[in-house]
């Protein structure tokens, strides 16, 4: 199974998310919550509301158990998880010549700012067959 990963960011949640190339089907899960919070679409518009469903659920359920949403680090300086990945986005931000702030506001999932991602190709290819086969039904109905 061929695979393609990015990360999206949900209400400041980091999520990674995997694009399975032979079913176009997307999933996620994020990152340092004290729980596994996963969710799934298969497309990508619908992407971003599944995984703020499931983050709200689990934020909820979080306010109902007074449980902490995030995960610590354990030892000396109690830190949280979520700090160590925003410490990376912050590094690829410098390296891009952006503050944090403008990286994430322009973050969107299999959508670098680069050419045509293999994602975008592989969804064109597949709308295309689509739009062929039914606008083939649609003259074999009229």
């Amino acid at each position: 199974m061929e695979v393609i990963r990015d990360i999206m960011i949900v209400r400041g949640v980091p999520a990674v998310v995997t694009l399975n190339t032979k079913t176009f089907m997307m999933s996620g899960e994020f990152i340092g919550l004290s729980g596994r919070i996963s969710f799934e679409a298969d497309k990508l518009s619908e992407l971003r509301k599944e995984a703020g469903k499931a983050l709200e659920l689990f934020l909820f359920r979080c306010r109902q158990l007074e449980h902490h949403p995030l995960v610590y680090y354990g030892g000396a300086s109690m830190r949280y998880v979520i700090e160590d990945a925003y410490a990376l986005f912050e590094e690829i931000a410098e390296k891009r010549g952006e503050t944090l702030e403008v990286l994430m506001s322009r973050q969107q999932p299999f959508a670098f700012w680069r050419g045509v991602s293999e994602f975008e190709q592989l969804r064109r290819h597949q709308r295309e067959v689509d739009h062929q086969y039914f606008s083939q039904f649609q003259d074999d109905v009229t």
